[in-house]
């Protein structure tokens, strides 16, 4: 028996405003498909790294998801909301350089 993991990666197509977008998830990870390929260079994914060992300090202050608050105070980044084809929506954590992570996936990187 091969007890080698292997990573189960999904795609999925998000829409903010009028522009798509190519989300890969994988291992507890969604970003835009050019993060999830370049990582070593992908600003999103190096700004969470940053969070590790963070406690979770943002509380849902006036109600605001605490990812969201992270992305904003921690990140430098602005938060967006995406709809998939399904119609279901995600939060995402978008960065200068236009690369985003799912707010959800910060969870990854703060423990």
């Amino acid at each position: 028996m091969n007890s080698t993991l292997q990573a189960e990666t999904h795609e999925s197509i998000y829409r903010i405003g009028e522009t798509y977008h190519l989300i890969v998830s994988e291992n507890g990870i969604s970003a835009n498909r050019d993060c999830m390929a370049f990582k070593d260079t992908c600003l999103a994914i190096k700004k969470a790294k940053t969070l590790r060992g963070l406690a979770s300090i943002e509380s849902g202050i006036g109600g605001k998801n605490p990812m969201s608050l992270i992305c904003s105070n921690k990140m430098s980044g602005r938060v967006v909301v995406a709809t998939n084809e399904e119609g279901d929506s995600n939060s995402f954590c978008v960065l200068p350089d236009d690369s985003m992570i799912a707010t959800a996936s910060l969870n990854s990187f703060i423990k």
